[in-house]
């Protein structure tokens, strides 16, 4: 009768160690994407944010004298290279990330790039301007909605917490791990 016992604890304790490596990769896996996927929408995001706020500053210039904005070159260069450098920004990260981003935002960036794309043929500086500020001001909270709803799930962080296995049983590290 010891010697059964003796099996069922090694196979007992053996199933609760591979189960445990089972549940730990996978929540490292998960952990390892969401932050690839953190950084990636953090840098869209701000890179988007960064343009709007070029846009907000230029608009600052167009109310003051929009004929003298576009007229002379200064601001409005300045203006159109700093909204360019972040909007190469926005591609690249999107492009170099494109394997982590989650399905719903590349849909969702992918209609901001169409939208803008389909403006390319105004030929004119202060409608091309309000064309893009629009197109970027109607998608940039979509896309951190979106961003942020993957981070929260029913008010929970959707990362999971870490469970130190020297505090808690295979048997709480289960009932974790379901809910």
């Amino acid at each position: 009768m010891e010697t059964i016992s003796s099996i069922v604890t090694a196979v007992a304790t053996v199933a609760g160690v591979v189960l445990a490596n089972t549940l730990t990769l996978r929540r490292s896996n998960r952990e390892k994407t969401w932050d690839l996927r953190r950084q990636a929408y953090g840098t869209i995001l701000a890179a988007l944010a960064s343009a709007e706020g070029v846009c907000d500053s230029a608009e600052e210039y167009i109310n003051e004298d929009a004929d003298r904005y576009f007229n002379e070159d200064q601001p409005y260069r300045r203006h159109n290279e700093q909204i360019a450098g972040q909007m190469a920004l926005v591609r690249q990260r999107f492009s170099d990330d494109y394997l982590v981003l989650s399905n719903e935002f590349v849909t969702l960036f992918e209609e901001f790039l169409r939208e803008l794309s389909s403006g390319d043929h105004i030929p004119i500086p202060p409608e091309e301007h309000e064309y893009f500020v629009g197109v970027l001001k109607k998608h940039r909270p979509r896309l951190l909605e979106k961003a942020r709803s993957e981070i929260a799930v029913d008010g929970r962080w959707a990362w999971p917490r870490r469970i130190s296995l020297s505090r808690r049983s295979v048997g709480e590290l289960i009932v974790a791990q379901a809910k």
